[in-house]
């Protein structure tokens, strides 16, 4: 290539350029470029993954950025190239600031400048009708800069005039002119993903056209020479080789936790622990001692004892304000300093959990303590670290969201306006959420044989062109910076609508550049088992969740009968037969189940299950491992087994073995032979036969690469624990809360069925008397909230509650209308009410209720406004209520459309002769079944599909008592039963079920019948 392409957009501009930065590397490369730059709009997005992607295809990588510059009341693009460290600072600073010439001033050093002619309409204007006024303007802004230059811009043959115009101006007042040619896409032909991306980001209709050609592709080495002067080639060149900034140094620094006190940071962490240990009623003996020791050493000797402290803070700040805090994740359990300091709530020597696993003194990696909080309070956390830390010193991180496949189609489809059927039948295929098109394509033979369809490839293969792209920006969930000097001087950022900093790096890189991240997360569970908490202190005042008991047989009965729906991380098919296999009869067999329930070591649950049920022997091959794997029942699950096993066998220190395991679970194979002679000299000077010695590094090598941290399953089988334990003893608050913390009734209804008629717990139609905004538990009864209710506002659910609780129970349906009319209910509100069975409680049908609505409306607006009328004379006023007679099957239609589930009959009452006849199952109970079974649904949609082969097959929707379904008709099936197939209408349906991670549950047609109703 005979210059450097400097005005490089990436999809980083989002939705305003083609190009990707691994296009933009790749193309380097591929035109034999040493050099790579990217120049975005307004953000520095893109420069950790371009450094990284230019590093390994070894060109310079280039970091520039598009300005918006505001001069008087005009808006001019300028470009910024970073030099060395001082600019790429400057640059960080300026972006947080106002862009305008006197912030420009102040941090114009180390920076280049280049100032773009063509795609500047002003100065374009400028240039020909005022040229004194342009003359000022450029001098303005240039006479900031040591290297400025005019960035001269040719397209097409009409802009001749305007580019000799700039080249003019340039000779004459000795300004230096690069050829600054703009790249959007590759190819001229490749103007159509920008076209696709500029409709989505303006929310525009366009059309298939069959060509769409643009200028922004990068030319030919003729056409530049042809379009652009030596000199202005000459300058990419010189440009690029005067920069001279290495972007992947460590510019971050761990913030200086300020004690207050005059003891030194070490023995302040020290005294910390041994306080909290007294509060806490935490006896240490010689043990404990030698072990918080050991840690704070090498804590201290890290520079991390601000970090423990500045963590403690605010984990205390959160007990402090009733905001519940985990009992600890990942590797930090591991750690006694963590557990003394009540940053974690599991004894790491009790579960004998090693201190190397999360901070090696061999390793110089960041500590990673991640906290869980209860979802709804984590904002709270965030803005207490802002308030005390200084908003320059604390920032969220930014993260991005990608155009996915289901995303790109829905994209193509809205964009292009393409029926909404056609989509959501391609979009229905794509079960896995990470899963490319071309992926789809390969592993999903439906998919693919769309995807050979001349309609449905035209949709799929613009999707695939806009697939991947950056679509806009996000908040990390749960990564927070907090640094010792002020972030806007070292790592670009910019402010949340609130004034919040944020890091314009994704997490990915920041440890690279010196930033500890702490993760702050908000964990649903959490929010849960505090509400469930609230519920229990009622009627028992000194409940404490950390207190109960840990060996509780009722708990432990609960789990073996996998009675597991709402209890974190043991919900699932696989998961409760694991429970099954297994029979938990200790708090260590759940931790156990946590770490192997995972892919590769799962293969191990049979093993463990049988040598713990005393079905296969176990043997240790040597006496040393017993100790070790006798808690397993000789498989090793822990990563911290493995530790000890080099630490026992080999005599390496528990630092030593922490980095043996993490080489060899890596698997790599230039370092295997290495290791193993690490391992076995180890073992021979601990006099262990060389045959032995191979046999256990063999073992150790097989399982290395599955072991699980058992601080984490240790910290997180607690959580799993804690809600069995409430759900065992408390099962109606329970089951109340975590109904409320559902996404719909219906969702919720179907996922505790079966378990709520086995607690006898029955559910209960929303009550206007009752029903409150969450779950609530009445008479072995669990009523549905207010809030269940569909075209319910909450400003209105709160005037229902507050109008019930200052002035009585409402006592008839009049009563209800008269009162709430004037709250804004309308007549729309009062049919939802009255059709979720809200108001069944009182004497009328839902029918009488419908009918008369508008009557009572009428009469309550009337009363309303007259208020001087005498009690006789509104009673004159009082309308009589007709009674008609009820419609059933129109109520439970309503209340299914209502509140997404029926409970006072069902639509298939009158089929209930048929259904016991014909044996049929509910959905939700058979779905996990393999074989061919028969279900019983009403249809509620029926989507025709025309094959590749020019065939006709359907997706049929339908739903029984606890769940709705797609069902899948082919070719031969559809032809036979077509005739079946009506809305509303009652069908069997025999065939069998598919469900999988990739594609989800569906249902497979082989026979259909009509369902008879009972004579």
């Amino acid at each position: 290539m005979n210059y450097v392409p400097l005005y490089v957009r990436s999809g980083y501009s989002f939705l305003s350029s083609g190009l990707k930065i691994e296009d933009i590397c790749r193309i380097a490369q591929e035109k034999d470029c040493e050099y790579v730059s990217c120049s975005d709009f307004d953000n520095m997005y893109a420069y950790p993954i371009l450094d990284s992607l230019a590093k390994k295809k070894n060109l310079k990588p280039l970091f520039g950025i598009e300005i918006p510059l505001i001069i008087e009341e005009h808006v001019i693009n300028i470009n910024l190239y970073i030099e060395n460290e001082s600019g790429y600072r400057n640059l960080c600073k300026f972006i947080t600031l106002v862009h305008n010439l006197d912030n420009l001033k102040k941090y114009s050093k180390g920076l280049t400048l280049i100032i773009p002619t063509l795609s500047n309409q002003y100065l374009c204007n400028l240039i020909t009708t005022n040229h004194q006024e342009f003359v000022r303007t450029i001098f303005s802004i240039t006479s900031l800069f040591t290297n400025s230059y005019i960035g001269i811009e040719y397209y097409r043959k009409e802009d001749k005039k305007i580019v000799e115009s700039f080249r003019s101006f340039c000779s004459n007042h000795n300004y230096s002119k690069v050829c600054f040619a703009k790249h959007l896409y590759e190819n001229k032909q490749d103007a159509v993903i920008l076209n696709m991306l500029q409709a989505i980001k303006d929310e525009q209709k366009i059309t298939f056209k069959d060509k769409i050609e643009g200028p922004y592709f990068y030319l030919s080495d003729r056409a530049i020479k042809t379009l652009y002067t030596q000199d202005e080639i000459k300058n990419t060149f010189e440009i690029a080789r005067r920069i001279d900034f290495n972007f992947k140094i460590k510019r971050g620094e761990l913030l200086n936790f300020s004690t207050n006190s005059n003891l030194s940071i070490d023995k302040y962490l020290e005294f910390c622990c041994l306080q909290n240990a007294k509060k806490r009623n935490i006896i240490l003996d010689d043990k404990y001692y030698q072990r918080l020791n050991y840690e704070i050493s090498i804590i201290n000797k890290m520079g991390f004892c601000s970090y423990f402290l500045i963590v403690q803070d605010y984990v205390n700040f959160a007990k402090n304000n009733n905001i519940p805090v985990g009992p600890g994740r990942g590797s930090a359990a591991g750690s006694l300093v963590s557990y003394l300091l009540g940053i974690t709530e599991i004894d790491p020597l009790k579960y004998n959990l090693m201190f190397e696993r999360f901070l090696n003194p061999e390793r110089s990696t960041m500590p990673d303590i991640d906290i869980d909080i209860a979802d709804y309070a984590r904002q709270n956390i965030i803005d207490y670290l802002y308030k005390k830390y200084d908003d320059n010193r604390v920032c969220n991180i930014i993260t991005f969201q990608n155009i996915g496949a289901k995303q790109s189609i829905r994209d193509i489809g809205r964009i292009y306006s393409i029926n909404n059927g056609d989509i959501n039948t391609l979009c229905s295929l794509i079960k896995h959420p990470n899963y490319s098109i071309e992926e789809m394509i390969k592993t999903n033979n439906e998919f693919a044989s769309l995807a050979n369809d001349s309609y449905f490839k035209k949709i799929i293969e613009a999707s695939k062109k806009i697939e991947g792209f950056p679509r806009q920006e996000s908040l990390h969930a749960a990564g927070i910076i907090i640094n010792n000097k002020d972030l806007t001087e070292i790592i670009p950022t910019k402010r949340t609508n609130d004034g919040h900093l944020v890091c314009q790096f994704e997490a990915t890189y920041l440890e690279s550049l010196g930033f500890l991240k702490m993760d702050i997360l908000g964990l649903r569970n959490l929010s849960i088992i505090n509400m469930c908490c609230q519920e229990i202190k009622k009627k028992h005042n000194n409940f404490k969740i950390m207190n109960i008991n840990l060996s509780d047989q009722k708990t432990f009965d609960l789990l073996n009968a996998s009675l597991t729906q709402g209890i974190f991380q043991l919900e699932g098919e696989g998961i409760t037969n694991a429970l099954k296999k297994i029979h938990l009869d200790t708090f260590d067999d759940l931790v156990a189940l946590l770490a192997l329930y995972r892919p590769g070591p799962m293969d191990n649950i049979n093993t463990y299950s049988e040598r713990k049920n005393n079905h296969q022997d176990i043997i240790y091959p040597h006496p040393l491992l017993e100790e070790i794997l006798k808690p397993t029942y000789g498989v090793i699950i822990y990563q911290e087994q493995i530790m000890e096993i080099a630490q026992k066998i080999s005599l390496f220190s528990l630092a030593e073995a922490d980095i043996f395991r993490r080489a060899i679970s890596k698997k790599d194979v230039d370092q295997l032979d290495t290791l193993k002679k690490q391992f076995i000299e180890g073992a021979n000077k601990n006099q262990i036969d060389l045959n032995l010695a191979n046999y256990i590094f063999e073992l150790i090598h097989k399982f290395a690469n599955y072991g699980f941290n058992k601080s984490h399953s240790v910290s997180y089988a607690l959580i799993s624990y804690q809600m069995a334990y409430i759900k065992a003893n408390y099962p109606e608050i329970f089951y109340s809360v975590s109904l409320s913390f559902g996404s719909s009734s219906s969702d919720c209804y179907n996922k505790f069925k079966n378990e709520l008629n086995i607690f006898q717990i029955k559910l209960k139609l929303p009550s206007i008397n009752f029903s409150k905004s969450l779950f609530t538990f009445k008479n072995d009864q669990i009523i549905l909230p207010l809030t269940s209710i569909k075209g319910l506002p909450t400003n209105l659910i709160d005037s229902i509650i507050y109008e019930r609780e200052t002035n009585g129970k409402f006592k008839s349906y009049e009563d209800v209308i008269t009162r709430l009319y004037p709250y804004g209910l309308t007549q729309s509100h009062f049919l939802n009410l009255i059709n979720s069975g809200c108001l069944d409680e009182f004497n009328y049908n839902r029918q009488t209720m419908r009918k008369s609505i508008a009557t009572l409306i009428q009469y309550s607006k009337t009363t309303s406004e007259i208020n001087l009328l005498s009690d006789d004379e509104i009673e004159r006023f009082r309308p009589i209520i007709k009674e008609v007679n009820d419609d059933i099957e129109l109520n439970l239609e309503e209340e299914y459309k209502t509140i997404g589930i029926i409970l006072s009959k069902s639509l298939f009452d009158k089929y209930s002769n048929f259904i016991k006849q014909k044996q049929i199952k509910d959905i939700f109970t058979i779905s996990s079944s393999r074989a061919s079974v028969s279900i019983g649904i009403i249809v509620t949609k029926i989507k025709e599909i025309v094959t590749k082969t020019n065939k006709k097959m359907a997706i049929m929707t339908g739903f029984d008592p606890t769940q709705e379904i797609n069902i899948t008709i082919f070719n031969s099936e559809y032809e036979k039963y077509q005739n079946l197939l009506k809305i509303n209408s009652a069908l069997l349906v025999k065939g069998y079920f598919k469900n999988s991670e990739q594609y989800g549950l569906s249902f497979i047609c082989e026979q259909i019948e009509k369902m008879e109703e009972n004579k």
